[in-house]
């Protein structure tokens, strides 16, 4: 049967070799599956630094984070364990183009920090990402559908098959 994962801040704890087994195992057992992420990238940036050392000082280090640190290693985790297609976008993405105008200038007046900036810079700390085992075609329209400006990056290589 058609099958979702979700791994909502999981893997990234994992040691690199046991995210990949645990990865692989899933794009082998499931040939109709989407595999869904929502983990940190960026540790190498100032508050990248300090986000991992308050994880680190609260005994929960992050030890997947230096092994798949930009969306584009997270796609490639993916790709390189046998699933069809990977994407992921950072969650300023998501907000910019999920969140409409309106509902972005309510949400910033809210002003949930002194600068809102700080606001975005943690949004470019978080990420999700999928992978997509496609085996009977179902799950052919599934998915972020490229940016509204048309443009592709290394950041996004969704819909590109391995």
């Amino acid at each position: 049967l058609p099958t979702f994962i979700i791994a909502e801040c999981v893997l990234i704890y994992l040691d690199p070799d046991s995210t990949r087994s645990v990865v692989g195992w899933a794009s082998k057992t499931f040939s109709v599956s989407v595999f869904f992420v929502y983990e940190q990238i960026h540790p190498d940036d100032a508050f990248g630094e300090q986000m991992m050392k308050n994880l680190e000082s609260r005994g929960c280090p992050l030890l997947g984070l230096r092994a798949t640190p930009t969306l584009f290693a997270k796609e490639k985790l993916f790709l390189d364990q046998g699933w069809q297609r990977s994407v992921a976008w950072d969650m300023l993405r998501i907000y910019h183009e999920f969140i409409d105008a309106q509902e972005r200038f309510r949400i910033e007046r809210l002003e949930l920090f002194d600068e809102f900036e700080e606001w975005y810079m943690m949004q470019e700390h978080y990420c999700v990402a999928y992978a997509v085992n496609d085996a009977n075609g179902c799950l052919r329209d599934f998915g972020f559908k490229n940016g509204s400006n048309g443009s592709s990056s290394e950041d996004d290589i969704s819909m590109r098959a391995r």
